[in-house]
Order: structure tokens, then sequence, then C-alpha cells
């Protein structure tokens, strides 16, 4: 929680001088100023007989105060890296001259080893107040110069200097010391001039205490009030070194007492500056980071640089099952297996070898739970001060769902929406979370990839956080902080007079929303973006004062939700166009190759030569051949068009079998090869479509006896046990023919291949034969394939998963009628009757008239569909004959009229268009039987037989 205006002015405001009386080094300094007043009053007793006695006493006490002014010094030294470093290297720099100028004091006192000159009282005076003036106005530059940060050449400038400062003053006292004042005559005791220099010296410390103090309080620190305390110690010790009358009395003994506790005081002073107030704020960061952290969903952990495991969150201790006491100071190896652990370490150095943020995706299994997700980890190398690299901080985020949407989006879109809500919910519970501290909100908002904003309704100002001006090209900070100005700015045109409005009106009445719309980056391209909004704070009369939300970019999304839209449309149209294109030429094949065969059958009725029997049967075989193209185009078209159904039947195997062999048996005799079935155990009756399952088997016996010059064809079936209400068939087609080579048998299943493409091929054929067959099988959930040896034969075989049918299969249909027949059995019952022929091709018109006639029907004819509206309508017609596609009025249409007129006389379809779509559109529109082009002489006259013998 942010502070209160009024408790962050409590926070800024100088504090009172009752209370700064109350601290510690003021404390100190009132209690050594009383004694200093007792003191004054006391004799001034001897403790030592002679100077001599004293020199031990007075050498401890000197060493004592050098110690502390060295430490100033090296702690000072310490810290010049730190932010404001310029007062306390300056204040370190002062005491380590105070502590030579000191050391050469000690040295000069009667009674020490000779020091370069003779030793004497006014030697180590001069000494004295060398030291005593360089550490007074240290003090006092400390207390009126600014902070800042010297640079490591200024700084090592100033030690020069400062050394160069103190071997000065010790040249100039022990080399020439006629040009200093005299500060002590023998038998006389102090000179008015050390008595002076005394007071002057004390009052720069009392001037620098009060300036200390005055800064201390203005800028509420308690440091710098402990070197206001140490001033005016030092003043007070040169107090009492004007009121001494010996060296060896107890006021000579109590200003170096003095002068030892000032230089405590500093060193105190410095030591909380430099050490106790970073370690406190460090100790209290710490704490926040700790906090915030362990509400951090994601598994966050820190290593120094040899692995060890520093500090971790409750998230990580599922990783591991394992308290963070317990993972501390051990490494990955006392957790999961070498390799894994070897993988972790590899990632750890390439992260600080890469000196940057590293991210890395990984397969973790938490030992807690067993939960095994994959997880980007964001590794960062942490550095000391002086840029090392010490450590590595990780962070593991859990993208298993975010990757199954990017895998699966094409065909789960709505799925794709659940878990983007349920990520954003997240944020959004995350973002409630981490609210009650903007340092552990800030950090963890910058981490985020998604954009975060904090609208405060009333100021109509928002914070933003780095990734929401990222995800728009700016940088941190330079959209501003006005919500409204800023999205008016950036909306799409088409958006931006009804968004704002809308999103204020959901907030009022709903509390939140969820809207998509467009912002402009910063390029001037427009981004698709999905915002989610929540109230988190109301007024008394409920109006909304604060919300917070999330913004996601959603462009991908919606560029492939419209790819997507538009391949979609693109192969709807694709499909739509080859089956209209296959439709069409269908017709426009079937329609003079219904003239062609039906021409060609009248023909030989009328009787022929040998010679021009055998040119018939060779223009009849053209045209079955090309029907069979035809058939084997559109049958797979369908397949590949997803329009071929497969129905579920009854069948018996055995039977399809020897009905394929009975019909191959003629062409194989004409080669003179064997035809045989090998049949294993399977079931009697099975459930599938027989009549696919003929057409694969005569795809494989007769390219089988196309290529086999001598010797057998054996077709063998085989099944396996039942298995939950399936049994898988596999039919092989073994021959001992010519063989396929390996190259040529690994592309023999594809569309309008052959072993042969050359040329100069020896066989025919359309190459599609193949690709049905293997279509087909997956169709039935098997596959097919075959195996070869070039001159001795191959085996093409098949598999299919067929059903136990639940019901036993229907009787064997009775033998179809023959032509002869047929027309036999017309003429005989139905001579005379009428037909009407709708059809607009001259040629097929003819042609199904003498059809007719010579099975003693009487046949009139319409040219197209409005002819036979009304022809129909006027004529008494057992039975029409109607053409599907004709001019002025379609097939269909005239059929629907006539429906519509109350006509209830068979209507056949008689169509060059032969799709199975065709088939129920004519039945739709009222039709009652098929008849496909070309048409088949013996079909058509056992249709006619079905339908007038129904009357």
């Amino acid at each position: 929680m942010s502070p209160s205006p009024a408790n962050t002015s409590a926070a800024l405001r100088p504090p009172s001088l009752g209370s700064w009386l109350s601290t510690a080094p003021l404390r100190w300094a009132l209690a050594l100023t009383i004694l200093l007043l007792i003191g004054g009053l006391l004799p001034a007793a001897k403790f030592f007989s002679e100077p001599s006695s004293y020199l031990p006493l007075h050498t401890l006490l000197e060493f004592f105060a050098m110690a502390v002014s060295a430490m100033v010094f090296a702690l000072a030294w310490n810290l010049r890296n730190r932010p404001g470093s310029s007062r306390y290297l300056l204040l370190g720099g002062g005491f380590l001259i105070v502590c030579l100028i000191d050391a050469a004091h000690t040295l000069s006192y009667p009674g020490m080893p000779l020091f370069f000159t003779p030793n004497d009282p006014e030697k180590a005076i001069a000494f004295w107040l060398a030291g005593r003036y360089v550490a007074a106005f240290t003090l006092l530059a400390f207390a009126v110069m600014p902070s800042a940060r010297w640079t490591r050449t200024v700084s090592q400038v100033a030690l020069v200097m400062g050394l160069a400062l103190s071997a000065a003053i010790w040249a100039t006292v022990i080399a020439r010391p006629d040009v200093l004042p005299r500060t002590f005559i023998p038998g006389s005791g102090l000179t008015m001039f050390k008595i002076g220099a005394e007071y002057v010296v004390a009052a720069l410390y009392g001037v620098t205490a009060f300036l200390l103090l005055r800064r201390s309080r203005r800028e509420a620190d308690d440091k710098t009030a402990w070197l206001a305390a140490a001033a005016w110690v030092l003043g007070l010790a040169e107090m009492f070194f004007t009121l001494y009358a010996d060296v060896t009395d107890i006021f000579n003994l109590l200003g170096h007492v003095y002068k030892a506790a000032a230089y405590l005081m500093v060193y105190r002073a410095i030591f909380v500056a430099g050490v106790q107030a970073p370690y406190r704020a460090l100790g209290i960061a710490r704490g926040r980071l700790q906090t915030l952290v362990r509400t951090i969903v994601d598994p966050i952990w820190l290593k120094d640089a040899n692995g060890v495991y520093l500090f971790c969150n409750s998230a990580f201790e599922r990783l591991y099952g394992a308290r963070e006491a317990d993972i501390l100071g051990k490494t990955d190896y006392d957790f999961v297996d070498r390799e894994t652990a070897d993988f972790f370490r590899a990632n750890d150095r390439a992260s600080m070898a890469a000196g940057g943020p590293r991210r890395n995706l990984e397969w973790l299994t938490f030992a807690a739970d067993g939960y095994r997700g994959l997880f980007e980890t964001t590794k960062t190398p942490m550095e000391d001060a002086d840029g090392h690299i010490i450590g590595v901080l990780g962070i593991a985020h859990d993208i298993t769902e975010q990757k199954a949407i990017e895998e699966e989006i094409s065909r789960h879109r709505s799925h794709l929406e659940e878990l983007v809500a349920e990520r954003t919910r997240a944020v959004e519970k995350a973002v409630e979370e981490l609210r009650t501290s903007e340092e552990r909100y800030e950090a963890v908002i910058d981490a985020t990839r998604d954009g975060i904003w904090d609208w405060d309704m009333v100021q109509n100002t928002s914070y933003i956080n780095p990734a929401y001006h990222e995800m728009l090209g700016y940088a941190p900070g330079e959209l501003g902080s006005r919500t409204e100005e800023h999205l008016v700015a950036l909306l799409h045109p088409d958006e931006r007079d009804s968004l704002l409005a809308e999103a204020r009106q959901r907030l009022d009445l709903d509390g939140g929303y969820e809207l998509e719309f467009r912002l402009r980056c910063k390029d001037g391209q427009y981004k698709w973006i999905l915002s989610r909004a929540k109230v988190v704070q109301r007024d008394a009369h409920g109006q909304p004062l604060r919300a917070v939300g999330t913004h996601i970019d959603v462009t991908a999304r919606k560029t492939i939700e419209l790819e997507l839209r538009r391949a979609k449309e693109a192969a709807e149209a694709a499909t739509g166009a080859k089956s209209t294109f296959l439709a069409n030429m269908s017709h426009e094949i079937r329609t003079p190759l219904n003239a062609i065969t039906g021409m060609a059958h009248l023909i030989r009725r009328d009787g022929l030569t040998p010679q021009q029997s055998a040119r018939m049967d060779k223009l009849e075989a053209a045209g079955s051949h090309l029907l069979g193209i035809i058939n084997d185009v559109l049958d797979l078209s369908k397949i590949e068009a997803g329009k071929l159904v497969l129905e579920a039947q009854p069948m018996a195997i055995s039977a399809i079998v020897e009905e394929v062999i009975a019909m191959m048996q003629p062409r194989a005799a004409e080669k003179q090869l064997g035809l045989h079935a090998d049949l294993g155990e399977i079931p009697a009756v099975l459930s599938g479509d027989a009549t696919r399952f003929r057409q694969a088997l005569l795809n494989y016996v007769s390219n089988a006896i196309k290529f086999t010059h001598a010797g057998s064809i054996t077709i063998r079936v085989t099944g396996n046990t039942p298995v939950e209400g399936h049994v898988k068939v596999r039919v092989e087609v073994i021959d001992t023919g010519i063989g396929i080579g390996p190259e040529a048998l690994t592309r023999l299943f594809g569309h309008f291949e052959q072993a042969d493409n050359s040329t100069t091929r020896e066989y025919g054929g359309t190459g599609l034969g193949l690709a049905i067959t293997r279509r087909l099988a997956q169709l039935m959930g098997g596959e097919a394939g075959a195996s070869s040896t070039p001159g001795a034969g191959s085996v093409f075989w098949f598999t299919v998963v067929l059903g136990l049918p639940r019901e036993a299969p229907p009787p064997p249909a009775a033998a179809a009628v023959s032509e002869a027949s047929a027309a036999d059995r017309l003429r005989q019952r139905h001579a005379g009757t009428r037909i009407l022929v709708a059809e607009d091709d001259p040629v097929n018109r003819e042609i199904a008239v003498q059809l007719l006639e010579d099975a003693g029907l009487a046949a009139d004819v319409a040219e197209d569909g409005d002819e036979a509206v009304v022809l129909a309508g006027v004529g008494n017609y057992a039975l029409i004959l109607m053409d599907m596609q004709m001019p002025h009025r379609d097939g269909l249409a005239a059929t629907r009229a006539l429906r519509a007129q109350g006509h209830a006389m068979p209507i056949i379809a008689m169509t060059a268009n032969a799709f199975a779509e065709d088939r129920a559109r004519c039945l739709a529109a009222g039709m009652n039987d098929f008849l496909a082009k070309p048409l088949q002489p013996p079909r058509v006259m056992a249709t006619l037989l079905d339908w007038l013998e129904r009357r």
C-alpha cells in the first residue's frame, strides 16, 4: 500500500530538536560535554610522577586513534564506487593524513626512539596541531560539500594529494622546525600560540558540529548526526588540552580519551553509511523480494556460479519435492539423474557465457505430484558491483498448454480461445496478488510479455507496463499516462467512436469486459488486441473508480483465422469447380459414347459379315475401355472429394471371390492361365461394402491377367481372429507374370502411374486402378501394397477391416434377365405400350427410340423439357425416359412440373451425369429410377420391364 500524502509529508519533515536530543549520538555528545564541565572544576591531579611513566599509556591511546583512523580510510576507500561516495572518500582520505601525522606525533614524544631528529615536546606538539587542523578541516569539508560520485581517476588523484600533504607536513616539522611558531618553552610550559591554536581548532570543531547537525536534520540522516557528535567531542578534547598543567595530569589524559571516542564515532558513522545501512536496505529489499517471488506461481530459483542453490520459491519446492531448507546448498545432481542435471548445468553456463537473459525450452517433471510439462525457462546471469558474474537467476513458465494451442489451432480454434482466456485469468489473478507492493508489481510486470494496465478512472490516468509499449513498438513511457488520450490516438478509425463508450458502460454495468479491437503501432501498422478488464475499486455509490486489465496480441490468431477462412473458401471453390468440371466432362463424354455404343448395338443387331463383326468387337471394346476410364476417374475424384460413402451390409467374401473368378475366367482362359482361390479361416459372413471390395479385387485380378503370359494366378484370402467385433482381412493376388522392378514399384500406386510410362510401353491402361484400390483399402481401414521379382511374378495385396454382421445376409438376388428375354417379355406383355422419350441429342434420341420399338413399344419423342411437359399432359404414356440436361427446361424441372400437375407415371432418368449426387437429385425431383449413359441395352430392357410390370 502506498503511503497517504499526509504520511508522506510526515516522513519527509525534519525531526524536531527534542527528538534529535533523544538520539544516541547527541546523547553521547551531551554526556561528554557535562563531563567536561565537571572536569573543569577538578584539580589538575597528576597520574604519573614522570612523563616517561606516562609514555606507554600515551602510545597506546595514540595507536588506538591511529588504528581507528586507518579503519575509517579503508572503509571509505572500499565505498568509492557507491553513489554519493565523494564525501566519504574525502573523510577517509583526511583521516589517512591524520593517521600519518599522529604517527609522527607519537614517535616524536619524549622518551620514544630517535625519530630523524631529537624528540622533544615542541616537535610532538607541532605534529599534534597539524593533525588536529587536518581533522577539523576534513570534517568541515564533509559538512559543506555536496554529494557526488568521484571517478576512479579523481579518487586516485585525491589519495595521492593527501599522501603528498602528509609528506609535506612531515618534512616541514622534521627538517625545518625553525619556520614554525614556538609552542612549548622548557621551564615555562605552553606558549600562547599553542593555547590559541587549540581554541581556534576547538571553534572550528564547534562550527563543523553545528553544520553537520543541521545537515543531519535536513536530510534525516542518522549517520551525519554521529559525525556532528564526533566534531563536538573533538572540540571538547581540544578544550581539555587547554586546561592541563602537566602532560601527565587528568586533563591531558581525558583529551586523548575524548579524541579516541570521537574517532570511534567517525568510524561508526561511516560504518553505518557504508555497511549497516546498505545491508539493512538489502535485508528489507530481500524480504520484499522473497515475499514477491513466493506469491508467483512460476518456479523461481537462484544458483551461484558453481550451480549451488542459494534461493528458491514454493513453486520450485514442488519441482524437487523438497523444502527450501533441504534444497539450499545443494546442486541439481542431488535431485535428478546425471543426464538431466548435465542439461540444466549446460543451460546455466550458456546463460552466464551470454552475459544476458537466455531462454530455453525444458521438459520438467515435478517430484511432488508427478506433473510433467514443457516450460520456458529464462536464466539471467547475476553480477557483483564489479561486473563479475556470481550466479544465475532462473524462472520457469509453464507453456505446455500454450504449445498445445499452437499445434492444434487449425483444428481447435474454440479450444484456443478457452486456453487464452484461462491464461488471461491467470495473469489477472497474478496482477491482483502483486498489487499490494509497487516494487513487486513492477518486477513481475516488466518480465511478462502481455500488456498490463491499471486505470484510475477518476483521474483518467493509468500505469502501463513496458510490454504494453513494446507490443506496439514504443519505448517504455512514450505513450504517456492519459488513458483515453492515447487510446483515441491509437484506435482504428472504425472503432474509435464506440469503443471507449462501450468499455465504460460495460465496466459500469458488468464490472468488466472482454473486447477485441485494433491499435496502431508506431510504424503505422495495426495489431489486433484482446483486452480484458475488471473493476477492482468502487465508491460508496457503486461507481467504478479503478480498473485493471490485460492486452494480449492476438494478431497471429486473427491472421490464422483469416487464412483458414480463405483456405476453406478456396478449397470449397476448388472442390466445387472440380466437381462441376468432372460432371460436365462426364456428361460430354458419356453423351457421344452413348451414341457410339448404341449405334454399335443396333448395327450388330441387323447382322454383320465376319469381318464386320470383328471390327465391331474392337469398336465395342474401345467403348468399354473408354467407359472404364471415365468410371475410374469419377471414382478417384469422389474418393478425394470425400463424397464416396461406404455401405455396411452383410457380405460373403467367398461368394465375391467366386463371382470375380467367374467374371475373369474367360480372359484367363484366352491366355491359358490358371485362376484359383485359396481361402483361409475367415467368418462366412462379414459386414462391409461388397461392391467396393469386389472393385478392388477385380482391379488386381485384371492387372494380373494383363501382365501374366504363362502360369497361374491365385487369389489368397486370410483373416485374423475377431477383436472387438472386427476382423482384419488380407487379400493377395499372386501371379507368375513379368514382375516389376524396385524403382517402378515405389511409384506404382500413384495416380496415373504404371510400371512402364514410356511412349513405347507395351501394355495399355490409365494407371488409376491401383491408386483407386489403395484409396478404397484405406477407406475400409486398411492399406495396399505389392512385392515383386522381375521375371518371376508379383504379389499385390490389400487389407480391410470388416465387421461382424448383427443380422443374417439377405438371400442371393435372382439372376438378371438377359436382353433378349427382357425384350421378349416386353413384346409379349406390353406390346404397343406408349413411352415418351425426352432427349435433346438426335443420335441418342434415335437409339432410344429404336431400342423401344425393337421391344414392341410405341415411342414418342420430346426435344426439350418444355415439350416433354406438354406431351405428357395430352398423351397417355405408361412411362417417361427423361434426360437430365436439356435446353429451355432440364429434366429435373420438367419432372417437378409433371409431379406438380399430378402425373404419377414412372419417370426414369436417362443421363450422362453419373455421380451419386446426380442420382440423388433425380430421385429428389420425383424420378423413380436412374439409367447412366452410355445405355446398356440389357439394363434398359430390364428396367423398363420392372417398372411396366409394377403397374
